[in-house]
């Protein structure tokens, strides 16, 4: 088995735990904090409390094709942290990544980070008619800013945003962003781009035309609610339809 490691230069002096990771993963140390496709535990070292994310093995095409073409997931993640930084947004520091690879080809790729303290806002804004109004609409005109700011979370679900309430002010920070989309300055995506992201937030209910309200208004385009409810709608449609199909498939598994 052969790693290559690469450790952000803020955080020298913990290249030594940082190797050591796939051993811990595989000896089970470290607390679980998700176990499904990918996993992801909690280690302590020294001062730091940090968060480290092994991705699924991939399958022999995909490990070929992150072997030799793409960049493979942990890589993706350590870079765009970077850029997410870079413009302005939180993300949970970026510490280290690693690729594992074992007869030649990518085995496991771990992605590691600071902890943070953060909540997700799922628990707050998918309770029916008791979610977070103002939470909802803070959100909303933070999704705009990060499209203004040429920045577009593919997975931008209510698991991959965290916040903290400091003095009534909400703040938000990114996760599982592996895979964004940036665009240069001055460069904008286009308003379907913006208004499909944003439909990835939540089944179409009161907290999310609250979040489409918050969004709107900070964008400056009240004359596109309905088209965006028409965007929301296709999307949800598409979403179920493709859930269908795969359980079915599943099934015949």
């Amino acid at each position: 088995m052969r790693k290559q490691i690469i450790v952000s230069a803020d955080y020298n002096g913990y290249e030594s735990f940082i190797s050591d990771i796939p051993e811990l993963f595989r000896n089970e140390q470290g607390k679980v904090i998700y176990n499904g496709r990918n996993q992801i535990r909690s280690f302590n070292d020294g001062p730091k409390k940090m968060i480290v994310k092994r991705f699924k093995k991939p399958d022999i095409v995909k490990k070929i094709i992150y072997s030799f073409f793409r960049k493979n997931k942990a890589e993706k993640a350590y870079i765009n942290a970077f850029e997410i930084l870079k413009r302005g947004f939180n993300t949970p520091r970026p510490v280290a990544y690693i690729k594992e690879n074992k007869d030649g080809l990518l085995n496991y790729v771990y992605y590691v980070c600071e902890y943070t303290d953060y909540e997700p806002i799922k628990d707050y804004l998918n309770c029916d008619n008791s979610f977070d109004k103002n939470l909802a609409v803070a959100f909303g005109i933070y999704v705009a800013e990060l499209h203004k700011k040429g920045i577009i979370h593919n997975d931008l679900n209510c698991t991959n945003v965290l916040f903290k309430k400091t003095n009534e002010k909400y703040l938000f920070t990114l996760i599982d962003i592996n895979r964004m989309q940036f665009k240069k300055e001055g460069i904008n995506f286009s308003k379907y781009d913006c208004l499909d992201n944003l439909t990835k937030f939540s089944e179409f209910d009161d907290a999310y035309k609250t979040v489409l309200d918050g969004y709107i208004n900070a964008r400056g385009w009240t004359g596109y609610v309905d088209e965006a409810i028409k965007i929301k709608l296709r999307h949800d449609i598409r979403w179920k339809r493709k859930k269908r199909i795969t359980g079915l498939f599943k099934k015949r598994i």
